[in-house]
């Protein structure tokens, strides 16, 4: 990226950037980099991959950041090219005890909650293989009714950033979009490969109280065959 690019910008009028570094932790359809100046820090994200929307994407993160779930975007590209957001201070984590679940559920329900223009998916039609499991799945979704929410979809670890046990944000909104809300829950279990007291005491805290386990295991088939079909359809070399 180039340095005399971001200087243009106002913000960066009095507060001079200092240095512009690649971040340890790369994704798949974003080149991350930690710009610092004397005062501050922020992310600049260069987007890779072109089957996006954008401007959803960019949308539906300022809408969050309302909420204070989501690190601000201060700056995007006309071209949308990239976008240059405040630094979230924090860190990523496999593993979660009860009071990170119940944080993460109050975060779910904030995002769930979002009003926003966004658009829809249809998580069966996204899957390219209906393997006997995926078409029982669907059978199965099929027989529930539709609690159509705003989803992260993405709901992997290193999407989650925690200051500590209460504190969380969601980065990464590349595929969220309007579905039903036990995809978001389903993607969580299995992300973070809750056990059963685990997928309870979570799935208790988002629903407070009664929710649908023959629903919940659906969705996850679901997801398990999406991200399989999605990391077979990545370049080797960022597979490696």
């Amino acid at each position: 990226m180039n340095k005399a690019i971001l200087e243009k910008f106002p913000l960066f009028k009095n507060d001079p950037i200092k240095t512009i570094t690649p971040v340890a932790s790369q994704g798949y359809c974003n080149l991350n980099y930690l710009v610092t100046t004397r005062e501050h820090r922020y992310l600049l994200r260069v987007f890779q991959q072109e089957n996006i929307d954008r401007q959803a994407e960019i949308r539906i993160q300022q809408c969050a950041a309302k909420e204070g779930i989501a690190p601000p975007i201060l700056i995007e590209d006309k071209d949308l090219a990239w976008i240059l957001m405040a630094w979230v201070h924090g860190r990523d984590r496999t593993t979660l005890n009860k009071t990170a679940l119940a944080t993460l559920a109050k975060t779910l329900q904030t995002l769930h909650a979002l009003s926003c223009e966004a658009p829809n998916i249809d998580l069966p039609s996204q899957i390219q293989e209906h393997t006997p499991e995926v078409k029982e799945a669907c059978q199965t979704i099929a027989a529930y009714d539709i609690q159509p929410v705003l989803c992260h979809h993405d709901p992997n670890p290193q999407n989650l950033l925690w200051r500590d046990d209460r504190t969380l944000m969601f980065i990464d909104y590349e595929y969220a979009a309007y579905n039903d809300r036990y995809a978001d829950i389903a993607a969580v279990c299995v992300e973070f490969a809750l056990d059963q007291e685990s997928e309870r005491f979570f799935c208790k805290s988002y629903f407070k109280g009664m929710y649908h386990p023959g629903k919940l295991e659906a969705y996850k088939v679901l997801y398990r065959q999406l991200c399989k079909e999605w990391f077979a359809n990545q370049p080797r070399s960022k597979q490696t």
